[in-house]
């Protein structure tokens, strides 16, 4: 018990350590206070000009590469960083807790982006659903669409 209960602890200092047996309850995501100050000093913090950081987004880019599953951890680190760069509060929970989606973006503090890059997997058919309204949100509609 106490070694599941320093697991538990161990998550707080890394959340890429070994999960407890009975899992890791998720941090709700706060939102940046104000998004352009943000990323401001996030790019401020991580660039010294605007060459590295020209460079820095399209490595971002480049690491984004559907079909290959090896790669697929690499492109949802990506996806972290690119929100960081826009000014959200970024995390990868399924990385981090070993369930929900592969990147969430915090936009506002009601309002997230769900991210599932599918960057593993290869398809002619892809669907997707679309959400109109609250009232309409419990049926969603189903768009597919062929490559």
């Amino acid at each position: 018990m106490a070694a599941q209960q320093a697991l538990a602890d161990a998550l707080n200092d890394n959340t890429f350590v070994l999960r407890p047996v009975n899992g890791a309850a998720p941090v709700q995501l706060k939102t940046a206070a104000v998004q352009a100050r943000a990323a401001a000093e996030f790019l401020a913090g991580r660039y010294r000009d605007g060459i590295s950081l020209r460079l820095g987004v399209q490595e971002l880019f480049e690491d984004v590469v559907w079909g290959e599953e090896e790669l697929s951890d690499d492109a949802e680190r990506a996806w972290e960083q690119l929100g960081l760069h826009l000014g959200f509060a970024s995390t990868r929970p399924e990385k981090q807790y070993g369930t929900g989606p592969d990147n969430l973006w915090a936009l506002t503090a009601a309002r997230q982006a769900v991210t599932e890059l599918k960057t593993g997997c290869t398809t002619d058919t892809i669907a997707r659903r679309t959400w109109t309204s609250s009232a309409a949100a419990s049926a969603g509609s189903t768009t597919t669409t062929r490559r």
